[in-house]
């Protein structure tokens, strides 16, 4: 009978030394060489060789930028045929769904904000702020003038906390 490891003892195989806990015999290539922190094994898995990696995640980084970016240019138009041409009003359902997505909004951008704290360049900080504020201020708008507008500058939010991932990835990699 062939022993099944689950992902936290995966894990925690990576950290701990190795141990015999099952009846069946375990085969472990190379164990004398240095023990690799889970980061660096997880970036052997996730990208291929060391060399490559930088190149391979400021790509998916892009892709994945330019993707975020074009769904919503694209979906605009259709948003603003379809959207009512009198002010919003809490009672709306949508104003609720606008305000559940600002609120998220809002929180990943903090939660980026902190975790960039002290290595983050003046330049982090502008559109992060911009960011908050759309977040803050599509709701308000929403119920001051058409709708369209409200969810449009939460719009502008969300390619503005896109650009500040994409940043802090490429950063992050480049240390």
């Amino acid at each position: 009978m062939r022993a099944v490891a689950s992902p936290a003892t995966t894990l925690s195989a990576l950290s701990a030394p190795i141990v015999n806990t099952t009846s069946a015999p375990v085969v472990v290539a190379n164990a004398t060489k240095k023990k690799h922190s889970f980061k660096k094994v997880s970036h052997l898995v996730l990208f291929g060789a060391p060399a490559n990696a930088f190149r391979q995640l400021v790509s998916i980084v892009w892709l994945t930028f330019i993707a975020t970016a074009l769904t919503g240019v694209l979906s605009l138009p259709q948003a603003y045929k379809f959207s009512s041409t009198e002010r919003g009003l809490t009672t709306d359902a949508d104003f609720w769904f606008l305000l559940q997505a600002s609120s998220f909004q809002f929180c990943g951008l903090v939660v980026t904000g902190l975790t960039l704290w002290k290595d983050a360049s003046k330049w982090n900080w502008v559109p992060i702020g911009l960011g908050l504020a759309c977040s803050v201020g599509g709701p308000v708008l929403y119920c001051r003038t058409l709708p369209f507008y409200g969810v449009l500058l939460n719009a502008l939010g969300g390619f503005l906390q896109a650009i500040v991932v994409m940043w802090g990835a490429i950063a992050e990699r480049s240390k």
